[in-house]
């Protein structure tokens, strides 16, 4: 029809294959088959970290909501928003997307069941849910951090036990994380308790989400010398936290441009994992610490300046709205400095997540051009507009096998990020201006 320009084969397990005559109906035909089979998903997904997750489930969400909406999801998320719409391909494919998501919402004869338990009815969705979604996942991935959590049991039963307990997780002879590098030639002396002279003024440590740890995948490859076919093997892991349904969403997506097969996440266009008839790849999670806590020294205890340096900043204040079903409504203020948002505050000191998380580049355009791959070093090459979440993406041709450890990663001392510290006292050179 001229409402439906695709055609759509549904296999008997349940996967669909989509074809038609131009990218953007594919998109849109995507998107619309999608919210056909996922909708509470996709929504339920991307409202837990834009703050609204209890207008649709009620004050059981608001403490999820408080968390999220502090630590800068919204402003964080319509920056990624303006920079991903600023590229006319990604524009037109998240438009495309997104329209048809609202198509099947507007026609809707009879509610998903849990919409029905709920008592509410979905609304059309815009791009910023696509992002959120991908918030979701980094947080998921990328949310691990033991600097806040050792600092507390560092008060609790002192440092030279903390050490003891908690040895770095790298052996010593290690002295370089990846590849050899600036500190390929420096011996990784013990982790002594002078090199850790900062103690946090924290006393009160509130509870932050943390992912859960299974999180991760795994992937492997053959390459062809090593098979009895001759040509490369390639398998991948993408095990998640279980969902019902399941986080990934298996489709076949045929347009002249490109023919590629495998899964996609839940309100994100395209394939995130899976091949063509060229090459093929696979994510598995890079496990790299992407968050670092700071305590950050304010003028006052009411002020929202800041000193770095010693010279005076003054924080960004965003002011909020969190809504409820049950009726309630607050008002949050987010507050910004040069290294992030700020998550708690003890009279001047103010503890802030410095999150490579909010260091975006360009995501959807890496998996576009991942469909025009003609060979593994194409395929590799396709990362370089890959920031967040920190991905070991692994890569194969017939004849070729590459792996990458793809994202933003925190320059840091050795040991650095063990415990809260000061801005002024770190490394890291990523900052997380909004």
């Amino acid at each position: 029809s001229t409402l439906f320009p695709y055609t759509t084969l549904l296999r008997s397990n349940g996967v669909p294959h989509i074809f038609a005559s131009n990218e953007a109906d594919l998109y849109f035909a995507q998107g619309y088959i999608m919210a056909s089979q996922r909708l509470f998903q996709m929504d339920l997904s991307t409202r837990s970290t834009s703050g609204r997750l209890a207008e649709l489930v009620g004050k059981k969400g608001l403490e999820m909501d408080r968390f999220f909406v502090r630590f800068g999801m919204r402003q964080s998320a319509l920056k990624t928003v303006n920079e991903y719409m600023a590229n006319p391909q990604i524009a037109a494919m998240i438009n495309a997307f997104i329209a048809g998501v609202n198509v099947y919402v507007e026609n809707l004869k009879d509610l998903p069941i849990e919409y029905k338990l709920l008592g509410q009815t979905p609304e059309r969705f815009d791009a910023s849910r696509v992002i959120h979604m991908a918030r979701a996942l980094t947080y998921s991935l990328d949310g691990h951090s033991s600097d806040y959590v050792l600092s507390h049991l560092r008060q609790q039963i002192g440092l030279e036990n903390v050490l003891d307990l908690f040895p770095e997780f790298l052996p010593e002879q290690f002295s370089d994380y990846v590849l050899p590098g600036k500190w390929a030639n420096q011996a990784r002396a013990k982790e002594q308790p002078k090199d850790f002279p900062f103690v946090t003024h924290f006393k009160k440590f509130p509870e932050i989400p943390q992912p859960a740890r299974g999180n991760g995948s795994n992937n492997w490859a053959v390459g062809p010398k090593k098979s009895t076919t001759g040509h490369s093997i390639l398998a991948n892991d993408t095990h998640l936290g279980l969902s019902l349904p399941n986080i990934w969403f298996e489709n076949q997506l045929s347009c002249p441009q490109f023919n590629v097969y495998g899964v996609s996440l839940a309100i994100v266009p395209g394939i995130i994992n899976g091949f063509t008839r060229l090459t093929a790849w696979g994510p598995t999670n890079g496990a790299t610490d992407a968050l670092d806590f700071y305590e950050v020294e304010f003028i006052s205890e009411e002020s929202n300046e800041y000193l770095d340096h010693g010279k005076k900043e003054t924080a960004q204040i965003f002011t909020e709205t969190i809504l409820s079903s049950s009726g309630e409504k607050e008002d949050v203020d987010v507050v910004w400095t040069k290294w992030g948002p700020v998550l708690h505050r003890e009279g001047r000191y103010g503890l802030v997540a410095d999150w490579t998380g909010f260091q975006t580049g360009n995501e959807l355009l890496a998996l576009r051009q991942l469909y025009d791959s003609k060979d593994m070093k194409s395929c590799l090459k396709a990362f370089d507009n890959w920031r967040v979440p920190i991905q070991n993406f692994i890569c194969a041709d017939p004849d070729h096998i590459g792996i990458v450890h793809a994202g933003f990663v925190p320059e840091r001392r050795i040991g650095e990020g063990r415990f809260i510290e000061t801005p002024e006292s770190s490394q890291n050179t990523l900052r997380t201006p909004i």
